[in-house]
């Protein structure tokens, strides 16, 4: 043991020369709170108080927190949405998982503003929401005109700004799209939907006297400033610097005649170089260049000569160079990035332009600490006095390891002091709390050198009217629970300091009102009851019980047309691919396989046998066009067997009718999605569908259909 031990300590000792006191990341298990340096992190399971809803999906940017808020799409997309034009309703949540609109207030469409919305720059800010209506358009169909609303549902400025060029407000402005005699063009708008100041002036003659131009696609104020140039052509010169609310530009850093401009093609270093331009600091067009909650913004540094030195300034918002970094370059989140909490994320650059591993500059441009040996990537930034790493580990300013990684999946930086993660398929939030924790629930404390969770006694979380007689089992979501037996009549009492988070009837799936609930009687109703009973600390219990002997809850009839859930490898160009597909049984139980149409047209997309999908009351296929996604792809809103029809609607390939036997599963919303067999689908397409005993079902787009 003693052999063993000094063992450890030189592993430790060598480790802890190289690196941060971040590598001592040691795994404890999900604990209810970590205990920082004068705050603690609470992690409490997360759950939506309505069915209609869910998280959106975890890469998008707009998992985050803003404003306290997060937004939720609907949970169940039919097949038919295409009749819908793609629509799907958005909604936000509180970190409680209360839904915050009433229902119908805010949409979203697939296809490019998918892209612009998970940037993150529609997100909740200072108590607006920038949304579409869902019938909208500008000049098509696929310009679609946004607006505002308040986290009530009220429309604030009414839809009517490009959403490719619309900003979430900060410091009171957003950048949109607007209109003059001109046409359309980039500006601003205050709370009101007014102009503060007109970004483009136009003169009697009808040509430009002067025009701002804001920098960076996602460009916002800071501190009441926002990054521009302004083109004055009276004056013939563009200024470029920094612009107030008003229209001032109150901090001017590069100056040059008008002629310059159009003649540099942007290679401002040179021109510096060559004497042709006034001033050394120029804005970027990235988040970094927005002044910061911090009050600085990273600014090129022209005196250089060459834009491959990667040279750099920091300035405060009076102008004042604080500090100053080359070989380098700015790393962070491409909308929210730049300084936070005094540290800027940035990337090495060696002599030959190559990154050289990454880390954390202070506001004077001197290197803190390098991130080398934590693989954390970019868009790690510090937010809330914590900075959140890959594999979801969290650290203090110091590289100190609060969180170890392999407890969350997916988290990302905090908010507001809030955070979303995952445990399995079990989101949880983590808040930020000041002080020492003191409450009940498992505390881990990283400072504590054994690392070991402590355990304080908590009270009992609720009391029963009655003993429990005894205990069965109940499937939840894959996983089998234990459920508690009470006699008919049972009361089920919050101790002080625990609430009913949700309670949900697991034989129906419906969820009660728990609205200042602090006792809850058991339904004779032989259905079994899931209880999840937290506090406001964080900690949290899911509770099952039931009556004993209780009516047992209706079945429902096993329908006649059954489909069988039937998971199954497909090798599609060498690669092999798993469906969720569906099986009919003949008299003698032989299955014939069926997969979702949307499904093979979204693994095949990009090939030689790509196709679209339409509906206008029949399914219309075309072939040789790539496929636009709806969200529904290589997933199912169900699981285990299904009840089916015989699809009725007609199915057109490229204008033409084709006879595809095909049946249609609807989900609990009743969303309908088309399964179809796949030697069907690859005769009619052109391409081919074969089985081999070495390689099962395979598919060869850029063959045709075999036959065989």
């Amino acid at each position: 043991m003693k052999k063993r031990l000094l063992s450890l300590a030189l592993v430790l000792v060598l480790c802890l020369s190289l690196l941060p006191a971040a590598l001592a990341d040691e795994k404890p298990p999900l604990c209810d709170v970590y205990q920082c340096d004068g705050f603690y992190i609470t992690a409490k399971p997360y759950k939506l108080n309505s069915t209609k809803y869910k998280l959106l999906e975890t890469n998008a940017t707009t998992y985050h927190f803003y404003d306290s808020h997060i937004l939720v799409e609907t949970a169940n997309v039919d097949e038919n949405y295409v009749n819908r034009r793609f629509v799907q309703e958005l909604n936000l949540a509180d970190k409680d998982g209360n839904i915050v609109l009433p229902e119908g207030s805010m949409y979203y469409k697939a296809g490019d503003f998918t892209s612009y919305l998970k940037t993150g720059r529609y997100g909740p800010s200072e108590g607006l929401m920038a949304f579409w209506d869902g019938k909208s358009t500008g000049d098509n169909s696929d310009n679609l005109l946004m607006g505002f609303m308040d986290y009530q549902g009220n429309v604030v400025i009414p839809c009517q700004f490009d959403f490719r060029r619309t900003n979430a407000f900060h410091d009171g402005f957003a950048v949109v799209e607007t209109k003059d005699e001109r046409g359309d063009y980039t500006g601003l708008i205050d709370k009101t939907g007014r102009e503060p100041f007109k970004a483009r002036v136009v003169g009697p003659d009808g040509w430009n006297i002067a025009v701002y131009t804001f920098l960076g696609s996602s460009n916002s104020f800071g501190h009441g400033l926002i990054s521009a140039y302004r083109i004055d052509y009276d004056a013939e010169t563009v200024t470029h610097g920094y612009v107030d609310g008003r229209g001032n530009m109150v901090l001017p850093l590069v100056t040059m005649d008008e002629s310059v401009y159009k003649s540099i093609h942007s290679d401002y270093w040179t021109a510096y170089a060559e004497g042709k331009i006034d001033g050394y600091l120029m804005p970027t067009q990235n988040a970094w260049s927005r002044f910061s909650d911090d009050g600085y913004a990273v600014v090129f540094d022209l005196r250089s000569g060459d834009q491959l030195a990667y040279a750099y300034a920091i300035i405060d918002t009076s102008g004042n160079v604080v500090g100053t970094f080359r070989d380098m370059e700015p790393y962070g989140d491409a909308t929210y990035g730049g300084f936070h909490d005094g540290l800027l994320h940035v990337r090495f650059i060696d002599n030959r332009g190559n990154t050289d591993g990454s880390g954390y500059i202070d506001t004077t441009g001197n290197v803190v600490w390098r991130e080398d040996t934590f693989n954390m990537g970019a868009g790690n930034d510090y937010s809330c006095g914590v900075m959140v790493t890959s594999g979801s580990r969290v650290l203090d300013k110091g590289g100190n390891v609060l969180i170890p990684k392999g407890i969350f999946e997916d988290m990302r930086s905090f908010h507001d002091n809030l955070s979303l993660a995952y445990v399995g398929a079990q989101p949880y939030v983590l808040e930020i709390h000041q002080g020492t924790y003191s409450g009940s629930g498992t505390v881990y404390d990283p400072r504590n050198s054994t690392s070991t969770p402590t355990q304080p006694t908590a009270p009992a979380k609720y009391t029963a009217s009655a003993p429990s007689t005894g205990t069965t089992t109940v499937q939840d979501d894959g996983e089998t629970k234990t459920v508690l037996l009470y006699p008919a009549g049972t009361v089920i009492t919050l101790s002080d300091g625990y609430e009913f988070s949700s309670i949900e009837n697991l034989s129906s799936g419906h969820l009660l009102s728990t609205a200042g609930l602090k006792s809850f009687s058991l339904p004779n109703d032989g259905a079994v009851y899931q209880m999840f009973i937290v506090t406001g600390s964080g900690a949290s219990e899911y509770v099952y019980a039931k009556v004993e002997g209780g009516a047992a809850p209706s079945q429902p009839e096993t329908p006649k047309n059954l489909a069988y859930a039937s998971t199954q490898t497909v090798t599609v160009n060498g690669k092999a691919v798993e469906f969720q597909m569906y099986a009919l049984k003949d008299a003698q139980g032989n299955p014939t396989n069926y997969v979702k149409l949307r499904d093979i047209a979204s693994v095949v997309n990009g090939t030689k046998a790509q196709f679209e999908v339409g509906w206008d009351g029949a399914v219309n296929i075309e072939t040789g066009k790539a496929y636009t996604a709806n969200g529904t792809e290589m997933k199912t809103p169900y699981s285990g067997d299904r009840a089916y029809s015989p699809a009725t609607a007609a199915t057109n390939v490229n204008g033409s009718a084709a006879s595809l036997e095909a049946i249609v599963l609807t989900d609990d919303a009743g969303g309908a999605y088309t399964y179809y067999k796949l030697r069907d689908l690859g005769k009619a397409l052109g391409f081919n569908v074969d089985w081999s005993a070495e390689k099962g079902v395979f598919v060869e787009t850029d063959k045709p259909y075999s036959g065989t």
